[in-house]
């Protein structure tokens, strides 16, 4: 009997063309076998004259209960089912199946008021402040059948002296189960460095929504309990930090198609059914059963309706190293040509899509391509399309477009700065937001959520709106203004505030993760910038509404002023520079 029978194994069949490769741990293909009536299968061709085969196995964690459904059931967070301040609620995703959610934080550390709330993106946002950054910030998410599930977090980065740290993990039968996390943005560019199942923020800062502070989790085997752990390390001041948990979409994982020949897999993912109003999230899967790279072209052309928006690509930096990506928004063809694929492993990467308005409803159904030169036959050149990753078999990838009555455009932040390039102590700053609201319509139910160094104070009576009441509005809580209730009406509007820098004896310096000052080329530390950043929202839990205003979002970085004075009374004599 094999040894390593079971579902709680992984199994993998090793693949040599001489004997040698396979005792010296050197086989050419590593093929992922799946459990199925009692035993590990896979396809295979067998296309040489001699072909040497072994079996490796490797433990998974205990088993869980797996869920039934087809397709995928989505969890997302608005004000109609989480009411600001909660801290728990459960809900039910249909075919008995539901999602237990709660949230919690370690003493004396208390969520700022209001907080979680539903926010952008039907995300749940998190805000903390006081006690100390080891305090853990935890949400628990309780499944009644595992499911392997998707999911973002924003804003992880730093604000001031505080450097964010988010820790995630699923459990599935008592044992830990670490999910595979990706950059949204270039990782180059993102505010936060990945290390294991942690986010790390580094120096750069963003706003709640931005591309470079979110972060895909991903858990491809099923769990029945999610946890993320916020913490922070470096100066705590008065300990204000924020996340955000993104909506949840869960799947029961159906096997993979049996590899290529040429030891390839290729599958995409895409939404069961979605408004005309709302993106198209697409997650597509290379893996590449080869010890060796294996580069490939990828393309994707969308049904006719259907766009692909600029800058949502997503890819590891190295897969595309040496490749040529076309310019693929607002165009109906996304292409990649040169993208490497890892030797025994499987390379995730997404794009998001959009209708047209006016677009028609019904099934859009589309395979995305990839073409590369086959190793079992050199010099011929292969196609491969993509088989839907949550139909048994190997099919289209099919979405179902329902109609929008009145589908709103997207609102612009057409500006967003300061009225001075630099700071200094005691200094007045105002700040001017510009919203441009294409539609002819406005939005009631509008909120804004304004972040700004702690050390500074806001200028009482300096918030003011062209378009009238900001509603409800809160500035007690230090680097923040809170606004509900407001009214963004159609064409341009615009909101401007003020701040006061904080005297040179309170002046905030940078700091490094473990709390020491950073220092220039002098030796000198570091004033701390002034970071401002704003997050509009919407009360309303239509979804079209929440979309269209969910791209107001935005930050800016003003440097503390270095002045130099240089008194100079002899061209030969170095200059005496003052601070």
């Amino acid at each position: 009997d094999f040894p390593y029978n079971g579902s709680n194994w992984k199994v993998y069949m090793l693949v040599a063309d001489d004997p040698a490769k396979i005792t010296s741990n050197n086989w050419d293909q590593s093929i992922p076998m799946t459990y199925y009536e009692g035993g590990h299968q896979t396809n295979y061709v067998f296309s040489k004259k001699y072909t040497y085969i072994s079996f490796a196995a490797e433990q998974l964690p205990n088993t869980c209960e797996g869920c039934e459904f087809s397709g995928s059931k989505k969890l997302e967070f608005t004000n109609a089912n989480w009411a600001g301040g909660d801290l728990s609620n459960t809900y039910d995703l249909g075919d008995g199946f539901t999602a237990e959610v709660n949230t919690s934080i370690e003493s004396p550390s208390v969520f700022v008021t209001n907080y979680p709330r539903a926010s952008n993106f039907n995300s749940l946002s998190e805000y903390r402040r006081g006690g100390a950054g080891t305090n853990k910030m935890t949400t628990k998410v309780v499944l009644s059948k595992a499911a392997a599930a998707t999911f973002e977090i924003y804003e992880i980065d730093r604000r001031d002296t505080k450097y964010s740290d988010v820790e995630v993990y699923g459990i599935c039968g008592g044992s830990m189960v670490s999910p595979t996390l990706s950059y949204v943005d270039k990782a180059s560019n993102s505010s936060y460095t990945i290390i294991g199942n942690h986010a790390r923020a580094n120096r750069l800062t963003t706003s709640y929504t931005a591309k470079r502070g979110r972060m895909l989790v991903e858990f491809e085997y099923p769990v029945e309990e999610i946890y993320v752990v916020h913490t922070y390390t470096g100066s705590a001041g008065a300990g204000y930090k924020k996340i955000g948990i993104g909506s949840m979409e869960f799947v029961c994982p159906q096997p993979l198609p049996d590899p290529t020949e040429d030891g390839l897999i290729f599958t995409k993912q895409g939404p069961d059914s979605i408004l005309t109003c709302e993106e198209v999230n697409y997650t597509f899967r290379i893996t590449n059963t080869n010890c060796a790279a294996y580069p490939v072209n990828f393309s994707d052309v969308l049904p006719a309706g259907m766009k692909w928006v600029s800058g949502s690509l997503s890819v590891n930096d190295t897969a595309v190293a040496s490749s040529v990506i076309n310019s693929y928004g607002g165009s109906n063809t996304l292409s990649i040509s040169n993208l490497i694929v890892s030797g025994a492993s499987m390379l995730t990467f997404r794009a998001s899509a959009v209708f047209d308005m006016g677009a028609p409803t019904g099934a859009y159904s589309n395979r995305a391509n990839i073409t590369y030169e086959s190793v079992i036959d050199p010099g011929t050149n292969v196609s491969l399309q993509s088989c839907d990753r949550l139909t048994p078999g190997c099919e289209p990838t099919i979405t179902n477009a329902t109609e929008v009555t009145d589908r709103p455009e997207f609102l612009q932040l057409s500006e967003f700065r300061a009225d001075i390039d630099c700071y200094k102590e005691d200094k007045v700053i105002t700040v001017t937001v510009k919203i441009n609201n294409p539609n002819s319509f406005a939005f009631s139910g509008s909120d804004m959520d304004i972040s700004y160094n702690e050390e500074f104070s806001f200028v009482s009576g300096s918030l003011s709106y062209t378009a009238g009441s900001l509603g409800t509005i809160d500035t007690s809580e230090a680097g923040t203004i809170f606004a509900e209730g407001f009214t963004i009406p159609s064409g341009t509007s615009s909101i401007t505030f003020k701040v006061k820098a904080p005297q040179k004896s309170a002046l905030a310096y940078l700091k490094d993760a473990d709390g020491n000052n950073i220092l220039d080329e002098d030796g000198e530390p570091i004033v701390e910038p002034l970071n401002v950043s704003v997050n509009f929202g919407s009360a309303s839990d239509d979804i079209c509404l929440q979309t269209a205003i969910s791209s107001l979002s935005g930050s800016f970085e003003i440097p503390y002023c270095l002045s130099k004075e240089c008194v100079i009374s002899n061209r030969n004599v170095t200059p005496i520079i003052k601070r």
